[in-house]
């Protein structure tokens, strides 16, 4: 079309009213653990919110920096589903334990789920929250090389951030 373009593609994201992270870890307000779909083990560098908002920003006062390029954008912190629902739970001064349930299971249970009030639970929820979202170093460098100056929030600070005292 020889229009200029730019994507950005975004880890998996938390912050204040987020409703895959925070969802989860909201069942240990009724639960004295916290359902987990699949390993827990899947690589994430995830996003706090407040970042892509300020790299959107950013980019839209340098386009010609991102002219024709596709950005993915992680957090600075790479952790597993395990440690980022065990420093979200933290911040929230609880501790649980996590129960693992198999994903196809979790599929099942969605299944039934998504037809009650406010969707508690939807298979696709089961295959976002089970998958794999970690940016690359690759994907970090170029960023930093296109902007230099842009830093994204460590887990810990951000969680601390909207959910602390």
């Amino acid at each position: 079309s020889g229009l200029d373009w730019t994507i950005v593609r975004c880890c998996p994201m938390f912050g204040p009213g987020d409703i895959s992270f925070n969802r989860l870890v909201g069942y240990s307000d009724l639960l004295p653990f916290v359902p987990l779909f699949g390993s827990g083990k899947v690589p994430l560098t995830p996003l706090f919110v407040e970042d892509l908002g300020r790299f959107m920003a950013t980019i839209v006062d340098a386009p010609e920096k991102s002219v024709d390029t596709t950005f993915v954008l992680g957090g600075p912190d790479r952790v597993s589903l395990d440690d980022f629902i065990h420093l979200e739970l933290r911040a929230r001064h609880r501790q649980r334990g996590l129960l693992h349930v198999p994903k196809p299971l979790g599929k099942l249970q969605g299944a039934l789920l998504q037809h009650f009030p406010g969707r508690p639970l939807t298979p696709s929820a089961v295959d976002f929250i089970s998958q794999e979202g970690a940016a690359t170093e690759a994907d970090r460098a170029l960023v930093g090389e296109r902007f230099p100056t842009f830093a994204t929030t460590p887990v810990k600070e951000a969680l601390e951030g909207f959910l602390g005292p």
